[in-house]
């Protein structure tokens, strides 16, 4: 379009404007029925190394996060800093109980996205190449990509705001001495 400036997606950027996270959808969260052991709570197996996640959503939820925070002279990559283990805890209710109705709403922009990268590339996000994935995902945040579901918010008020608290919540800097995206702050 003429005259608009490009969206950037850039982890300065993005983690830039963490300061201000915005908080939890408001879901009232649906009890869940008993499921098989090993299964979370809407009966599907976790990927390894996963509570919530299956083997599709993690492969999209790390493609993702390294997309979003490549590594770096200051940081490694996003699943090496903990930030696709993060959106596991928080959407398997370890972080928040009440995330029943984000976990879902969070999983629908998910299918959706892939959808819409098979559309356009032919292969599922995460098989998609880093700079693919990037363009992909600044097009999503624009509301550039055709898809039934409304991407440009899901980006906006599910996937931006889970992924500000991972940047600076316990577990992901803790690791790290305490100092790994604040450093970027001096």
């Amino acid at each position: 379009m003429p005259g608009r400036r490009p969206y950037s997606v850039s982890r300065r950027r993005f983690i830039g404007g963490t300061f201000a996270l915005a908080g939890a959808l408001p879901f009232t969260p649906i009890a869940s029925a008993a499921v098989a052991p090993g299964a979370n709570a809407v009966g599907r197996v976790p990927a390894a190394g996963y509570r919530c996640l299956g083997t599709t959503e993690a492969a999209f939820v790390e493609a993702m996060v390294n997309a979003l925070c490549p590594a770096d002279a200051l940081t490694p990559d996003g699943v090496t800093s903990g930030l696709a283990a993060f959106v596991d805890a928080h959407l398997s209710g370890e972080v928040d109980a009440g995330v029943h109705g984000q976990r879902e709403l969070f999983r629908a922009g998910m299918a959706a996205a892939d959808s819409s990268s098979r559309d356009r590339f032919g292969l599922s996000f995460h098989e998609l190449a880093p700079s693919d994935a990037r363009r992909f995902l600044r097009d999503v945040a624009a509301g550039d990509v055709d898809s039934e579901f409304p991407l440009a918010c899901w980006s906006s008020d599910v996937v931006e705001p889970l992924l500000k608290q991972a940047c600076f919540s316990g577990a992901v800097y803790e690791r790290h001495g305490g100092r790994m995206f604040w450093k970027l702050f001096g």
